[in-house]
């Protein structure tokens, strides 16, 4: 029952001859009347067995078919996410906050430029010999900050100088202390916080942004080069290989468990 009161999630259709239709017809006419929050109530609100019944995203099948997860750092650092270290409740919130108004995504945004900008720049910074300069090198399609401040002109809020919250503060000076300590090893737990969740499932940000928002296109942050777009779930799983590597010239148990 989601917040309007409407407790009809799935409406019949004499025309249609399966649930599986009938579903889909009902969760399009759902979607065309409700606003974004709404909507997202309504499909929280699916019987438990319809929805084990829809389609898993291809992010999914490939975080659960991927061979290079299931072992090393990268096996340490998908556990991290599951037990609960990520609330995506909290970042599902935080997504519609973000596209409420334009001075909303402005400030989340602004956020991004400085944070992404601090990481890549101690990534491009380190020795390339290092466990954090061995992999950045191999992925130059990585980088986010130049898509961002792009985004930024098209909604009129870049300039230089732009000001950082307190929160953004701390977390950039996190950045920088990893980067400075442990030969930077630390800075690859940042790359799988940021760029395995924009590559898993934040590139399907970029419609509903624009569309809340209505920009004149998608955010281009959320666009990646038709290299890695060709073969997306490779292109994961190269990332997973060389954490991986990483992982294995590191220390001890100990500084991966930092990672």
């Amino acid at each position: 029952k989601h917040p309007r009161g409407d407790s009809q999630i799935e409406e019949r259709d004499s025309s249609t001859s399966t649930p599986q239709l009938q579903t889909r017809h009902s969760t399009h006419k759902m979607a065309t009347r409700l606003k974004p929050y709404d909507f997202l109530m309504a499909v929280r609100a699916l019987p438990k067995k319809m929805a084990r019944s829809l389609p898993k995203s291809e992010s999914s099948k490939t975080l659960v078919e991927s061979a290079a997860n299931k072992r090393g750092l990268s096996k340490m650092l998908d556990g991290t996410l599951r037990e609960g270290a990520h609330d995506m409740r909290v970042f599902g919130l935080g997504f519609l906050r973000s596209v409420a108004t334009k001075d909303d995504y402005v400030h989340f945004t602004t956020g991004m430029y400085h944070y992404y900008g601090a990481m890549e720049e101690r990534f491009g910074k380190s020795d390339r010999s290092s466990l954090a300069g061995k992999v950045w090198q191999q992925f130059p399609e990585l980088p986010r900050q130049d898509k961002i401040q792009h985004d930024l002109k098209i909604v009129g809020a870049w300039k230089e100088g732009l000001a950082m919250s307190a929160a953004t503060e701390n977390y950039v000076n996190s950045i920088h202390t990893a980067a400075d300590e442990e030969g930077g090893a630390r800075l690859l737990g940042h790359l799988y916080v940021r760029y395995f969740a924009d590559l898993f499932g934040g590139r399907a940000l970029g419609a509903p942004t624009r569309l809340a928002l209505k920009l004149p296109e998608t955010p281009h942050f959320y666009v990646w080069d038709a290299s890695v777009e060709a073969n997306r779930r490779e292109y994961i799983e190269r990332l997973y290989v060389e954490l991986n590597v990483a992982g294995e010239g590191m220390e001890d148990a100990a500084q991966r468990e930092r990672v």
